[in-house]
Order: structure tokens, then C-alpha cells, then sequence
């Protein structure tokens, strides 16, 4: 009887440690991972914002350090020009967007009603119309490319000569009214 129980022992150690090493890989295989979550996103508009204008976004074209002129008139407010004077303004497109942009139809209008004698000039020495200046402008701006950047268009320099016509000048200066006023403009375009 005493190998009986043996027998029997044995049979059932053999049947537990089958099922203990069974159970861990059973157990191993119906084991799972398990997870949740949500989530959501946010988008917004990308800012666009070109201007033209000096390095600052401003129009001073007619600022300039003369002696012998008030520059800015009797109530300081307003430019004032006179035979003699002269300046210059370095033009800027600048790009305050979150986009690529380039450049096209650059242009600089003049309003001159009164015919004041105003040459300019895109290098300081060869002054003529304005036409010839900004085409010479229009070439370097129509090139432009910017990336949250501004790129130089060039500088436009501006003068009324001194001796030139005398009476056209002296009537100009007594009626204190004539105006001369320039209007920058481009298109700017976002880069696909």
C-alpha cells in the first residue's frame, strides 16, 4: 500500500506542477493591456501683414535737417518743402506675417497738382522723374521674397533745386498752399 500512495503521489505532484506551469503561460496569454483616452487640437488663422514704408513701417520721405527751414512748418504737424531742400527715405517692404510672401506691382504715385518742382532719384547724383526712379525701385521689389523678414527696396531721394525758375518758386511760396504727396504700393502675395 505504501507504493500505492507513492504512486498516487506522485501522479497527483505531477498533474500540479503541470497545471502551476500551464497556468503561467495560460495566464501570460489572456493577459491584456488596456487605455483610453481623448484629445482634441486647435488651430488659428495665420497672421498676414505687409506694409511698405522705411525700416519701421513709416513714410518720411520729406524729413530732412535744413538750416534755413522750418521742416515742419509753423505748428510743427506738417512737412514743408522749399527750393533747396532735398532728402531721402530707404524703403522697406516688411513682412510682419506668419507667412511667405513675394512681391509684385510695385509702385510710388505722385499727387502734384501744382506742378512744385520735385526731381528724384534712386542713387543721389542722376535726379529725373519719378517714373524713371521707380522703375528702377520696381525691379528690386518685384524680386522680393520674405519669411517674417522685410527686404531693402532701395533708397529714393528727393530735391527741389535751387536755381531753377525763380517765378514759379516765389509763386509757389506766396500761396503757401501747394502739396506734393507720394502713395506706396505693392501686392503681396502668400507662397504655396
Amino acid at each position: 500500500m505504501v507504493q500505492k500512495k507513492n504512486w498516487f503521489l506522485r501522479i497527483g505532484l505531477s498533474i500540479l506542477v503541470i497545471t502551476l506551469i500551464t497556468g503561467c503561460f495560460v495566464s501570460g496569454s489572456l493577459a491584456k493591456y488596456t487605455s483610453s483616452f481623448t484629445g482634441d487640437t486647435t488651430a488659428r488663422v495665420a497672421y498676414f501683414n505687409v506694409t511698405v514704408g522705411d525700416s519701421t513701417g513709416e513714410y518720411n520721405l520729406f524729413e530732412y535737417s535744413e538750416i534755413n527751414v522750418d521742416e515742419n512748418g509753423a505748428g510743427d504737424s506738417e512737412y514743408v518743402i522749399a527750393p533747396g531742400t532735398s532728402g531721402s527715405m530707404d524703403i522697406y517692404i516688411v513682412n510682419n506675417s506668419e507667412v511667405s510672401v513675394t512681391i509684385a506691382d510695385f509702385q510710388i504715385t505722385e499727387t502734384n497738382t501744382d506742378s512744385i518742382p520735385i526731381e528724384y532719384s534712386t542713387d543721389g547724383i542722376a535726379f529725373g522723374t519719378l517714373g524713371a526712379a521707380v522703375t528702377t525701385l520696381a525691379t528690386t521689389a518685384n524680386d522680393i521674397y520674405l519669411y517674417e523678414s522685410s527686404g531693402s527696396v532701395g533708397t529714393l531721394y528727393w530735391r527741389w533745386i535751387f536755381n531753377g525758375d525763380d517765378a514759379v518758386d516765389t509763386a509757389l511760396g506766396l500761396a503757401g498752399t501747394a502739396e506734393v504727396s507720394l502713395a506706396f504700393s505693392c501686392t503681396a502675395t502668400q507662397v504655396d
